[in-house]
C-alpha cells in the first residue's frame, strides 16, 4: 500500500435542473453565515412577489414546499448548527434525516507498473428539510 496515493471523491450525484434550485450542498470550506444567506437567498426566490398595486403575481413554482441542506462527514455539524438556526431565530419547520453513502475512493499507483485501485467505504450524511410554512 505505500505504492499508492489516496484520491478521495465526492460522492456521486445525480444531476436534475428542479434539485438545482432546492438542494443545497454544504462543504466543510462552506462558511456558516453563507450557508444561512443562500438559502434565505432560495427561500426569497419563492416567497410570493406583488405588483404594485398589491396583487400577487402568480408563481409557478409554488409546489415546492421545502429546501433540503445536505452535508457529509465532518460538515454533519455545521448543517445540525443551521438546522437549530432556522428552527429558533426563524422559527421555521425543520426536519432532520440521516443517510450512510457508499463513496469510491481512488488508490493512484505511483509505480507505472501497477493498476489504479478503487475502494469503497461509507459516509454518514445529514439531510435537513427547511419548510417554508413558519412554525
Amino acid at each position: 500500500m505505500e505504492d499508492y496515493k489516496l484520491v478521495k471523491h465526492a460522492a456521486p450525484r445525480k444531476y436534475s435542473y428542479n434539485d438545482s434550485k432546492t438542494v443545497i450542498h454544504v462543504k466543510s470550506s462552506t462558511p456558516f453565515m453563507s450557508a444561512v444567506k443562500r438559502i434565505d437567498k432560495t427561500f426569497g426566490y419563492y416567497d410570493s412577489k406583488y405588483t404594485k398595486k398589491g396583487k400577487p403575481i402568480p408563481n409557478e413554482n409554488k409546489n415546492v414546499g421545502y429546501i433540503t441542506v445536505r452535508g457529509m462527514g465532518k460538515t454533519i455539524l455545521k448543517v445540525m448548527n443551521l438546522a437549530l438556526y432556522f428552527e429558533h431565530e426563524q422559527n421555521r419547520k425543520v426536519e432532520v434525516f440521516t443517510k450512510t453513502l457508499t463513496v469510491l475512493d481512488e488508490l493512484k499507483s505511483t509505480n507505472k507498473d501497477k493498476d489504479d485501485v478503487f475502494q469503497k467505504r461509507q459516509v454518514s450524511c445529514v439531510e435537513l428539510r427547511i419548510h417554508f410554512t413558519k412554525s
